[in-house]
């Protein structure tokens, strides 16, 4: 069993900032640990804390699980944290997805970060006489320390390519000052670009971006679904991982919003703009994306609804009732889209965006009781679901009807009793 605690912490945002794509605009963080707890003795057996965090630990919307595999959604960092749960009750890092896609990304990184270091050196100590033939001996011997380089990293960063209209043809003075040009370079590479112009691109976001990229360059529609993709560029740049969920062990359902969405800005997420990405984790590949409106997408929930709903459990449910399986679970489904499809504020896009707006699932949250199947029992969906999920507190009774005799067969009254007036609270 795990079990997770939080304590508000004290960070400030700029401190808690762990990654490049790591976001600035959280207001508060927590320190949260998870402990893996033996059921049987109660002993703890091991603990992973993350400090200075924001993890969705309501109704299971921040954590994921399959097998022996536990994932855990980091929206401050964006970072997937993948753990693995021992037979003998240890957690075990496999691997964190976000800023980085492979678990040894690191060592490529720290390889090419020495041979800027290496580069950085011999800048310095060797100047190669071809390049400078023409130059008097006054320019060969140009102070270092004014003409002092950033790492190729920023300076790339920090350069920006002018138009065509502004590449003129230099005067005669300016070829000879070559000295004044060399210094006017340094100082634009070692100007450090602002936070407006650095807006750094995650390696999951970058799989994301360049998926779109391709459809939308293979589409043959004369080049229009590639302008789209440039002018909205922007907005998908800025995308966030929201939530996650394992779809086996090599796959996860992603969801991608907008960051006001995700640091709970937006009370109605739904009728916003969002995106599913089923990203396969050991292969770093993008392998579909849908938006929150997409009709495919919904036809694909609707036929594979029950195998989402109970890829956490290792073996299949006794009694699972979904959209897929059951003919009545179905028949309430297809209520429910056409009460939005013809509500006044409703329509064909707001009804899917209201039933994709549950995903990703939290399986490990579903009751496998034989009371919440369709095929033995009739109840109110609004009022009581297999689901532990947020839902409006009504202030009635869960009825339940047997499918067979139409009968009352027993009912349950929320909330706690009131004993002076034998009412229900």
């Amino acid at each position: 069993m795990i079990l997770a605690s939080s304590l508000p912490s004290n960070c400030q945002p700029e401190e808690a900032r762990l990654y490049p794509c790591s976001l600035n605009c959280i207001p508060n963080f927590d320190d949260i640990t998870f402990y893996l707890v033996e059921i049987i003795t109660g002993e703890v057996c091991d603990k992973r804390t993350y400090k200075n965090e924001c993890i969705h630990l309501s109704y299971h919307s921040g954590v994921s699980f399959i097998g022996n595999l536990f994932s855990i959604m980091s929206i401050q960092n964006q970072i997937i944290h993948i753990l693995h749960i021992k037979d003998d009750g240890h957690f075990v890092d496999v691997q964190d997805i976000g800023w980085l896609n492979y678990d040894d990304d690191q060592l490529v990184l720290a390889q090419y970060r020495n041979f800027d270091a290496q580069f950085q050196i011999n800048k310095r100590t060797m100047v190669n006489p071809i390049l400078y033939k023409n130059a008097t001996s006054e320019i060969m011997e140009l102070d270092e320390e004014k003409l002092e380089l950033p790492s190729l990293d920023s300076a790339l960063s920090a350069y920006s390519f002018s138009s065509p209209m502004d590449n003129k043809v230099p005067s005669s003075s300016f070829i000879g000052s070559r000295q004044n040009s060399m210094q006017g370079i340094s100082e634009l590479l070692s100007t450090p670009p602002t936070e407006k112009d650095v807006a750094p691109i995650s390696g999951i976001k970058q799989r994301l971006l360049t998926y779109l990229f391709k459809k939308a360059y293979d589409i043959d529609d004369g080049g229009l679904a590639l302008r789209h993709f440039y002018q909205i560029f922007g907005q998908l740049s800025s995308l966030v991982m929201w939530k996650i969920q394992f779809i086996d062990e090599s796959r996860f359902l992603i969801k991608f919003g907008n960051v006001d969405c995700v640091t709970g800005h937006h009370n109605d997420g739904a009728s916003h703009t969002a995106f599913f990405v089923i990203y396969n984790f050991l292969t770093t590949e993008v392998i579909s994306v849908f938006d929150n409106a997409s009709e495919e997408f919904l036809t694909e929930y609707e036929t594979l609804c029950d195998v989402l709903q109970q890829v956490a459990f290792n073996e299949p449910f006794s009694f699972n009732s979904a959209y897929s399986n059951n003919i009545y679970a179905r028949e309430n489904f297809r209520k429910y889209l056409y009460s939005i499809r013809h509500a006044r504020n409703g329509g064909p896009f707001q009804a899917v965006k209201r039933v994709l707006a549950s995903l990703p699932y939290g399986p490990q949250t579903c009751s496998e009781s034989p009371y919440f199947d369709h095929a033995l029992f009739s109840y109110d969906d609004k009022t009581i679901s297999a689901f532990d999920r947020p839902r409006p507190c009504y202030e009635n009774v869960a009825k339940f009807y047997s499918r067979e005799t139409k009968e009352l067969k027993f009912k349950i009254v929320f909330g706690l009793p009131d004993r002076s007036s034998n009412r229900i609270k």
